[in-house]
């Protein structure tokens, strides 16, 4: 009897893993962002963000994941979906480390969007790159110090 079963829920879970439906949009505009960093910067939170050529929003910014838990390894992949009419338009990605709420790392990729097509892109996070001012009173600025001058560039 026991075979019988085992075999019985065996068939069911073939049978549901036959019905497994892949879809795969095709055409999109869009990037895969792969983001490298070192694991004892014990990363919990990205925050993404992106600006065209002329400074303006590409998209919301976005923390991930959200809520903060452990990011482990080394890198972190994801993808970023456009419309296909911003094609042939440059973007920075800057993406920005958190642990525990406090900013470590941070990090940016120059690129321009095919339409139509995914574009690969690679951001290495480091504690160089961050940059974060304020003084008391004042609201603080965290982003990227593109040029080295110690001014944040965001």
């Amino acid at each position: 009897m026991r075979k019988i079963l085992m075999g019985f829920i065996a068939s069911l879970c073939l049978m549901g893993c036959e019905s497994i439906e892949y879809v795969v949009e095709e055409n999109v505009t869009g990037l895969n962002v792969k983001v490298t960093f070192d694991p004892n910067q014990q990363l919990d939170q990205l925050q993404v963000s992106g600006q065209t050529v002329n400074g303006n929003p590409a998209f919301e910014p976005a923390l991930l994941p959200d809520p903060a838990e452990e990011i482990k390894g080394t890198e972190q992949t994801f993808t970023l979906l456009f419309p296909n009419s911003m094609g042939d338009s440059p973007l920075r990605i800057t993406i920005i480390g958190y642990s525990n709420g406090e900013p470590v790392a941070a990090g940016f990729a120059e690129t321009v969007l095919k339409s139509e097509q995914l574009v690969d892109v690679t951001v290495g996070l480091n504690a160089e790159t961050l940059c974060v001012s304020g003084t008391e009173g004042t609201e603080l600025v965290v982003g990227t110090d593109l040029d080295a001058d110690g001014v944040c560039d965001l």
